[in-house]
């Protein structure tokens, strides 16, 4: 059987087949970049600083105590209302 395309080139089916196959197996192999042949290592420090909630509970009792409500904190901090009242939470307790 001949497969012809518009140019006038005739295909078997065999050729077809492995046109298929060389597609399918380059598609699988991996793509090779530069960052393949450079080694990179690099070093993350653990950081220990505690939620952001822990960190504004001092700052938000001293400012509690200038009687400002908690959506003056949060305007004041620059924070959203959930970590204001989880620091509130949090020195609470």
């Amino acid at each position: 059987m001949h497969i012809s395309d518009n140019k006038g080139v005739y295909y078997t089916k065999e050729d077809i087949q492995k046109d298929v196959f060389f597609y399918w197996w380059a598609r699988m192999q991996p793509i090779r970049t530069l960052a393949d042949e450079i080694s990179l290592h690099v070093r993350i420090d653990p950081t220990n600083l505690p939620p952001l909630y822990q960190r504004i509970s001092l700052k938000l009792n001293q400012l509690r105590t200038l009687k400002m409500s908690f959506y003056e904190i949060t305007d004041k901090l620059e924070v959203h209302i959930t970590t204001v009242l989880q620091a509130h939470y949090f020195s609470e307790a």
